[in-house]
């Protein structure tokens, strides 16, 4: 039987219809999973059981997160949020890992992890970091565009065994200072955090977009056969 990958979908803005992109759909079933399609609700009453019915979570990318919840006031480039599926999702994060379920967050998702464990992130890195590198390419998502330093003896490092990766950027907030057991995997060479794990490596954030990246191999699936993989055990 295939690991069930609960993968979070969000309402679409101004529609009444939850998305998901394909490419986060595939790369979870190319891993070897089976994608089980969660939507993020109004109420948070049912996440025990949803917990209950999956065996790894992914929280794909999507908007910004309200300021609010990590006790912050927006500033002019802040973009749209939704509070409500942010509280879901963190709630959902936090069960999750009480579950000891292996969970695997991409742009969005690397951001709502940190936050769910008391972290904090940039609400726009153009005009709250000095000297930022471009981490919003005009090029397709296929492209990488600016590359990583990994930190050695991290699961990230593992699974790539080197200090230097080439990635796609589709982002302007990150990661500011990592959350309660969550530890930096890998920066950009101007600072920005691209990545980050709890001590136990079982929970993964990534900022940039892997499953772009699918046809790259390397890292970038190995992200995903790592989830499916430890959901199977």
């Amino acid at each position: 039987m295939k690991p069930r990958i609960g993968m979070l979908i969000r309402m679409k803005s101004g529609d009444n219809h939850y998305v998901i992109g394909q490419s986060d759909i595939n790369a979870v079933k190319n891993a070897g999973g089976l994608p089980v399609l969660i939507p993020v609700m109004n109420s948070t009453e049912d996440i025990p059981e949803q917990v209950a019915n999956i065996d790894a979570l992914y929280i794909p990318g999507g908007p910004d997160i309200n300021t609010l919840l990590f006790g912050e006031e927006p500033i002019i480039g802040m973009g749209g949020s939704r509070r409500s599926d942010d509280i879901y999702e963190m709630e959902m994060i936090r069960q999750a890992a009480a579950k000891n379920l292996p969970i695997l967050g991409v742009c969005r998702g690397e951001q709502v992890i940190n936050i769910a464990f008391g972290g904090t992130v940039y609400q726009d890195i153009p005009a709250q970091y000095p000297n930022p590198l471009r981490h919003r390419q005009p090029d397709p998502g296929c492209e990488m565009t600016h590359s990583v330093k990994v930190e050695k003896g991290t699961a990230l490092y593992a699974l790539c065994n080197c200090e230097r990766l080439e990635v796609n950027t589709f982002h302007h907030e990150s990661v500011r200072e990592p959350g309660r057991g969550i530890k930096v995997s890998a920066t950009a060479p101007d600072g920005i955090i691209e990545a980050i794990e709890s001590e136990d490596g079982r929970i993964m954030g990534i900022q940039w977009h892997p499953e772009l990246l699918q046809q790259e191999g390397g890292v970038h699936t190995a992200v995903f056969k790592r989830l499916v993989e430890l959901a199977g055990k």
